[in-house]
């Protein structure tokens, strides 16, 4: 599943939450992804692979 990770300027940090609407929508019509590609123009920590993973349902080697 291809998602968007915006990174928000007035905040200084990238953003989780459309990346787990998007999973969650896919669950209500039964589709469980087993892998995220995630979008955005910066860096993705581990740590923040790790909270994708934990709330989006995946492994957090498939972010």
């Amino acid at each position: 599943h291809l998602t968007l990770v915006p990174y928000i300027g007035t905040a200084g940090e990238l953003k989780t939450k459309p990346t787990q609407h998007s999973v969650n929508k896919l669950r209500e019509i039964g589709i469980q992804p087993n892998i995220l590609l995630c979008r955005t123009d910066r860096y993705i920590p581990p740590e923040l692979k790790g909270k994708i993973a934990m709330f989006c349902n995946v492994d957090k080697d498939a972010v």
